[in-house]
């Protein structure tokens, strides 16, 4: 018989040797067939006839049941009808190696009358078994591998794909499912329930400029803020949407052609259906704080965005407060603001009174009932100390004091406010984060926190139902930004093990048996 080139030694540990014949371990045997080069032919070992050690030793024992079975004067011709690609292991210093033997061929071991040298055969393919057909086979095994290469490319494309749907799209109905419409509470006396307006309350969206604006933080945080508003919009519906300031981020100082393109944009991430109205209100970034602004911001603003202070719908009155001017300088701008307030002021008291009973007159009133205000500034506080919640601001900064006329009204711009309105709610930004405060004692403000990731990792906004005489307000929360991150990362890691595992570096727990042993080719 004629023997191809040498290929490798298999060695056996001493108690291995004993057990009889030896041979290179193969995972996933299914069938073991003795061959003699010059006996009776094949005979077939019956499945309770042999055994194989674990796939981590390096020898396979095969017991025969008497000599006959065994010529241990004649070489044996050892087949195993495996899978195409056989795997030879030996034993090394340390750990048993793999090598992947291309042929498919027989495994000739030659016999040897000492059992303990048994396993000390040299491993040889014979030459006539490689020709026209390994060749074909060859071709065959090249075309699955490129087949299954081509699976890959399209499976990890998937991945890719399912991750972006998910981040840049389906948080985004999966969170704001959750939020509902509070319930206001039904009236003391028996009596109709009043209407009540849906409106959704938000703040600081602040969108970058061109000066301190980076490309890639506007498309990342407008695009988070464009599809939140927008999904919004879809499974809440609201009637009436508020943006309490800081619409953006250099409106203070941003030159005619920059507010154009800013504005632009505004326009398209927050717009919304024509049955839904949209009221802004003059943020310290939109038209700059007090010794900064002028009229020609305040008039950029209000030509945008609308000049209007006194809102009404289904009974429920809102006064909307430029509160930059509120400086109690009697600055030209401040002069007018303080005047349009105090006319507001006027009408609504008179709302209140009965009707020919006073110096109002006859003339057509607003709905009587308590405003709501809406500024950017909140009220005077002195700091966040007492404020509490999961989007309120972090510990180490509620001690802060607050400074007057920056991080919030003046005492006596509060006091004019509150004296003037007597409000039943007052809503504002500025500050980022969410506190609720309680002035004279029964007057409730809540600070809206800021709409986009680029001021805080988990963005809210409020959901107001309003009547005539009551109010209920809860919070909807945006997905958090480090949880969109954490999501990347596991997936980008996912994707790194794949490459790896199919480039033969790394085996992953999980793939199929025949895979790993194909990671697994030594150098």
């Amino acid at each position: 018989m004629k023997v191809g080139k040498w290929r490798r030694r298999c060695e056996c540990s001493p108690e291995q040797r004993g057990l009889g014949m030896g041979m290179c371990s193969m995972p996933r045997l299914v069938a073991l067939t003795v061959l003699s080069s010059w006996g009776a032919g094949a005979r077939a070992l019956r499945p309770g006839s042999f055994h194989a050690l674990s796939s981590s030793r390096p020898c396979l024992s095969v017991p025969f049941s008497s000599a006959e079975d065994l010529s241990i004067s004649r070489p044996l011709l050892l087949h195993a009808a495996y899978t195409p690609r056989r795997w030879l292991c030996h034993r090394g210093p340390a750990r048993a190696k793999c090598r992947n033997l291309d042929a498919r061929g027989a495994l000739v071991f030659m016999g040897s009358p000492d059992p303990a040298k048994a396993c000390e055969g040299s491993l040889r393919i014979p030459e006539h078994q490689q020709g026209a057909k390994q060749r074909r086979r060859g071709w065959r095994r090249q075309g699955f591998r490129l087949l299954e290469r081509s699976s890959l490319l399209w499976k990890l494309m998937a991945v890719i794909f399912a991750a972006l749907l998910f981040c840049e799209f389906s948080i985004y109905y999966l969170v704001i499912f959750r939020c509902h419409w509070p319930e206001v509470a039904p009236p003391a006396h028996s009596g109709e329930q009043a209407p009540v307006l849906r409106a959704m309350v938000l703040a600081d969206t602040h969108l970058l400029g061109e000066v301190q604006g980076h490309w890639l933080d506007k498309l990342r945080r407008e695009w988070q803020m464009e599809r939140a508003f927008q999904t919004a919009l879809w499974v809440l519906q609201p009637e009436v949407i508020f943006i309490l300031g800081d619409i953006f981020d250099e409106g203070k100082w941003s030159s005619p052609q920059a507010w154009a393109d800013d504005l632009g944009r505004f326009q398209k991430m927050f717009r919304h259906p024509s049955h839904m109205q949209l009221k802004v209100v003059a943020g310290n970034h939109d038209i700059g704080f007090h010794y900064w602004m002028s009229s020609y911001t305040v008039q950029r603003f209000e030509k945008a965005f609308s000049a209007e202070r006194l809102f009404s719908q289904k009974g429920v009155n809102f006064v909307m407060v430029n509160s930059v001017a509120m400086e109690g300088d009697s600055c030209s701008i401040c002069a007018v603001a303080e005047a349009e307030l105090l006319e507001i002021s006027r009408l609504l008291n008179c709302s209140r009174e009965v009707r020919g009973s006073g110096p109002c007159g006859a003339g057509q009133r607003l709905p009587p009932s308590a405003p709501v205000l809406l500024q950017h500034y909140p009220l005077y506080r002195a700091s966040d100390a007492n404020c509490s919640g999961p989007d309120a601001a972090p510990p180490e900064e509620r001690s802060i004091p607050f400074k007057e006329r920056y991080d919030a009204l003046s005492q006596e711009a509060s006091q004019k406010l509150l004296w003037w309105f007597r409000p039943r709610l007052v809503l504002s930004g500025h500050t980022h984060s969410a506190c609720e405060v309680l002035h004279s004692g029964r007057i409730r403000e809540l600070s809206v926190p800021s709409f986009s990731w680029r001021n805080r990792n988990n963005p809210s906004f409020v959901m107001a139902s309003l009547t005539s005489h009551d109010y209920a307000l809860s919070k909807c929360f945006l997905p958090q930004e480090d949880t969109v991150l954490a999501t990347y990362c596991g997936v980008a890691g996912l994707l790194a093990a794949f490459g790896l595992a199919h480039a033969g570096r790394w085996a992953l727990p999980f793939l199929s048996g025949w895979t790993a042993l194909r990671t697994h080719r030594a150098r």
